[in-house]
């Protein structure tokens, strides 16, 4: 049994650092919504360890491609941290 959940623990942190990397690629092509998420899982330290700046850089980046969401997000982050 405590094999099975090393292999399933393994499998997991695999995929998802294929999802990160898809995201950050899908960020990096000016897909908004992409750098809004990582803007939120940077906020809520989800998955990665939690960086206020790299939240607010996140969400500036996504507010520039004309996501609204992220620049409120943004605004709201900037005045607490």
């Amino acid at each position: 049994m405590k094999q099975i959940i090393i292999i399933f623990s393994v499998l997991l942190m695999h995929v998802h650092a294929n999802s990160l990397t898809h995201m950050q690629t899908a960020c990096d092509n000016k897909e908004a919504t992409a750098c809004y998420e990582f803007g939120i899982l940077y906020e809520k330290g989800l998955g990665v360890e939690q960086d206020f700046s790299k939240a607010k850089a996140y969400y500036l980046q996504a507010c520039d491609y004309g996501f609204d969401p992220a620049c409120e997000h943004f605004e709201t982050i900037s005045a607490k941290h």
